[in-house]
């Protein structure tokens, strides 16, 4: 679920309409030349974060 909320902040940063998540996901991969399938997997999730300007993921050293 983590993954979703993410997935959805950062589409909406970027003007994507986030009430169809799935839809939105698909839409996004297409237009960045990502495999549509609408899995929000580690590559979507980096060309999300690498165009959103906002809430970048963290490395924690000591996370499990």
């Amino acid at each position: 679920m983590q993954r979703a909320q993410a997935a959805r902040s950062a589409l909406a940063r970027l003007a994507y309409d986030v009430s169809d998540l799935d839809r939105a996901v698909r839409r996004f991969q297409i237009e960045t030349d990502l495999v549509s399938d609408g899995t929000i997997g580690p590559r979507t999730l980096l060309a999300m974060y690498a165009l959103s300007e906002h809430d970048r993921p963290k490395l924690n050293r000591g996370a499990p």
